[in-house]
């Protein structure tokens, strides 16, 4: 978890001088610091729209599903971070290292929202 604290305070901390320089476009960016914001930007909505969807789905299931998914979740996230700390690691030190791990973890992110999505949908 220190990594993510760690990976969070150099994204948040880039994010403010590539904008004082230009607007970040995300659409287009120019450097590494611009597609490492971008990257984290993309995760930081991507775990927006999963608390949302977890949270629709806590609130639709009984004490013990409430209980069962929490777990899951929780044993989710472990697993989430534990990947994407293995995918960033061959770049430790690097420039690009925030960028694989933040797409890794948007991606993640992403894939477990369409999992409880479909458990909503079809419960």
């Amino acid at each position: 978890m220190m990594y993510r604290l760690a990976l969070t305070f150099f994204a948040v901390s880039l994010f403010p001088a590539s904008a004082s320089a230009q607007s970040l476009n995300c659409e287009n960016p120019k450097t590494q610091i611009d597609m490492n914001a971008c990257a984290f930007k993309d995760y930081q909505s991507a775990d927006a729209e999963l608390n949302a969807i977890y949270k629709q789905a806590r609130n639709r299931l009984s004490e013990a599903g409430r209980i069962a998914l929490r777990d899951a979740q929780r044993a989710w996230i472990k697993f989430r971070d534990n990947d994407c700390e293995a995918a960033g690691s061959q770049y430790q030190g690097g420039s690009i290292r925030p960028l694989v791990v933040n797409n890794c973890l948007e991606r993640l992110t992403r894939e477990r929202t369409a999992g409880l999505r479909f458990l909503l949908e079809n419960r």
